[in-house]
């Protein structure tokens, strides 16, 4: 295994019940505090069949326990310590091929 893919031997620390999300391994702000990271893939039907996600990351086993946003809104963000797991989620998500090219040039026509 290449030292870059560490995360994708991860499990998921809490439980999550959407099976249509891609786990993307954990993500650690501080010592002691471990949040999973996911990505959730939708495809729009109509009229364009244009796929779309949400980046997802959960901090705890109740349902409300997470934080999500819409990739075309996530790119929006401050880059600063408080969202630094988004990068880290959006670079794991085009590793293991969730986010493909065309979605990450739609994230970049939404600036």
């Amino acid at each position: 295994m290449r030292i870059e893919d560490w995360w994708k031997e991860d499990t998921p620390k809490f439980t999550h019940d959407c099976t249509n999300c891609k786990f993307l391994g954990w993500y650690a702000p501080k010592p002691g505090v471990v949040h999973d990271l996911y990505i959730c893939i939708h495809i729009d039907y109509f009229p364009s069949l244009k796929r779309t996600g949400s980046l997802i990351k959960r901090f705890g086993n109740e349902g409300s326990a997470y934080w999500s946003m819409d990739l075309n809104e996530i790119i929006k963000l401050p880059r600063d310590r408080d969202h630094e797991f988004i990068s880290i989620a959006v670079k794991r998500a085009i590793q293991a091929g969730y986010i493909t090219p065309d979605m990450a040039l739609q994230m970049l026509k939404s600036l």
